[in-house]
């Protein structure tokens, strides 16, 4: 299930190295949230953190 999701933000975000950052503004109906999303790449695999400014 993590690994969809790690994949799932990459084609999102269109993070294409193995460590990036980049803003993204989430619309849920009329409303929306901004969220900060970077990957790292770590010792035993890779590392998404999902930042809410």
């Amino acid at each position: 299930m993590g690994r969809k999701v790690f994949e799932t933000f990459r084609e999102i975000t269109h993070i294409e190295a193995e460590q990036g950052m980049t803003a993204m503004d989430l619309g849920i109906r009329e409303s929306s949230i901004d969220l900060n999303i970077e990957i790292n790449k770590v010792d035993n695999g890779r590392k998404t953190i999902i930042d809410f400014p």
